[in-house]
């Protein structure tokens, strides 16, 4: 078996190698991403109310950075028919995760009056929820439901199988509550103190 090396002076240098797409790890291209509006809660509140257009796209992704809870509880989201008024209870579906030392923990609704995004979330300082949610408005029968997966991330106190990674699917099995999604903690009270959501639209040519 002959060997050929590589002689370095045969490299040539004049031409940069094309840059990474985050489209290869993602499956969208940043420029199929169309800004809707961000949320930034910076100091304590119950719940953190979204409204948007739900006919102006039929795809959407939703990022929830650095979310941060008064009090150790679960991160959970819902959905309105009518901008943030009325919300529904019918939240199928399921969330798993891993935590420290090999835990794994799951949970399914069946249904629930909230989709819990993170089932723990500690309230030290430093300690933050951070998720990606990719959902449609255009689900189920009717092709007005809202139905979404996400993944995300987060830690809680030390020993607690819930840390490190979570993810899931729910479908909202009610029609037209797609106006408006509310991200809470703990289902009310001042709950919420800290963290950024943003929402982007996604093109479809």
């Amino acid at each position: 078996m002959s060997t050929t090396l590589l002689d370095a002076r045969m490299i040539s240098t004049a031409q940069a190698l094309p840059a990474m797409s985050g489209a290869a790890l993602t499956g969208v291209d940043a420029s199929d991403l169309v800004f809707i509006s961000k949320n930034v809660i910076s100091s304590a509140t119950s719940a953190l109310v979204v409204n948007f257009d739900q006919t102006a796209y039929s795809n959407w992704m939703i990022w929830i950075r650095d979310l941060h809870c008064v009090s150790t509880t679960y991160i959970g989201m819902r959905w309105s028919n009518d901008n943030g008024t009325t919300f529904t209870n019918q939240n199928y579906g399921y969330y798993h995760g891993g935590g420290r030392n090999g835990a794994t923990f799951s949970r399914g609704a069946s249904p629930d009056g909230y989709a819990y995004l993170g089932a723990n979330s500690w309230n030290n300082s430093g300690s933050k929820f951070n998720a990606t949610i990719n959902l449609t408005t255009k689900a189920g029968d009717h092709m007005d439901e809202v139905c979404y997966w996400y993944s995300g991330a987060y830690n809680t106190t030390a020993g607690s199988a819930y840390q490190s990674h979570v993810n899931g699917s729910y479908h909202v099995v009610a029609p037209n509550y797609n106006t408006a999604f509310e991200i809470t903690a703990g289902g009310g009270g001042t709950n919420l103190d800290e963290g950024t959501v943003t929402l982007y639209g996604l093109k479809e040519s």
